[in-house]
């Protein structure tokens, strides 16, 4: 038997539900608009002989030496990428696969955004945002890719994977931040975007001059003071020695939010100066950290041994 008050209940609880909004995911290009700074990261697959990671390149046929006869070698991709309103794609990109580096300055690729919708489900339940990316033959000389991008906190961050099947490169996943909107201001970064207490955290592949490779994992502790200066300390892991050791350096940020830097003790032993380049998100909150170059005691510049890439978050102010 049904009470007064279990009725008046009942009738309350109809008359909220149905005065609840229906609230519609926005998917859209307007809804990925703008400029991120991103990281890939993952594996290249080509086949032959596991660690050989001596590169093969065909100079006649203007192919880079990205294609590799390792059975798997990582990669570290990270750069600035602008989605425009007309679905037009513009990034500048830094690339570490194996022992190949590339300079951002023969990296920026145009690609287009084909769609932005929902993805629905087996029983047609709406699921996630997705927008789906041409991107024009690679650098190698490899066919055009599509990379799928699964759309976060309406546009503010996107991840994707490459989408291609039978692309004979790479298994990648990608991270983007959106640092401005289409018409937003541009980003303003500068001494004091990077201030604070930070830990960056680094995955990869170590390569040795004898053409074998190893593994490596490193976790830093670092203080960022307002003047660029750099101090802390490394946990580092190779294979299985497990090393700390102090690390300092020098950061300086530009206006669009990327950096440039060095670190001293990135290797330790080494006497060497890691040179690295940066992406700021979020005001400062985080970044993404690819080392570029190792400078040795005398002064020669090599590329930098390992296809580490650092996810860099702040701790405290």
């Amino acid at each position: 038997m049904k009470t007064k008050t279990g009725t008046l209940i009942a009738t309350a609880v109809i008359m909220l539900v149905v005065a609840l909004p229906v609230i519609s995911q926005e998917c859209s290009i307007q809804t990925i608009t703008g400029t991120y700074v991103f990281r890939y990261t993952g594996q290249s697959f080509i086949g032959g002989p596991p660690y050989a990671i001596d590169v093969v390149a065909n100079p006649a046929a203007g192919v880079l030496p990205l294609h590799a006869p390792g059975a798997y070698l990582s990669g570290s991709e990270l750069g600035i990428l602008t989605v425009n309103p007309d679905s037009s794609i513009t990034a500048r990109v830094w690339l570490h696969m194996g022992k190949f580096h590339t300079d951002p300055s023969i990296t920026t690729l145009p690609a287009q955004v084909t769609s932005v919708e929902i993805e629905h489900g087996i029983d047609g339940q709406a699921l996630g945002c997705i927008a789906t990316l041409a991107l024009p033959p690679d650098l190698v000389g490899g066919p055009a890719t599509v990379d799928k991008f699964v759309v976060l906190d309406n546009g503010n961050e996107i991840r994707g994977v490459h989408a291609t099947d039978g692309y004979p490169v790479t298994t990648s996943i990608a991270v983007g931040k959106r640092i401005t909107r289409a018409l937003d201001a541009a980003p303003r970064c500068g001494t004091n975007t990077m201030k604070g207490s930070y830990v960056a955290t680094c995955p990869g592949l170590l390569y040795n001059s004898d053409g074998t490779t190893m593994s490596i994992a490193s976790m830093l502790d670092l203080k960022s003071l307002p003047e660029g200066l750099l101090s802390g300390m490394l946990f580092n892991r190779v294979e299985n020695h497990a090393t700390e050791s102090p690390v300092h350096g020098l950061l300086a940020m530009n206006p669009d939010c990327s950096g440039e830097g060095y670190l001293y003790g990135l290797l330790p032993g080494s006497g060497a100066k890691a040179l690295f380049v940066l992406f700021a998100y979020d005001q400062g909150k985080g970044a993404f950290l690819l080392p570029t170059e190792l400078e040795l005691p005398n002064g020669m510049r090599l590329p930098y041994p390992s296809t580490q890439s650092c996810v860099v978050e702040r701790t405290a102010p």
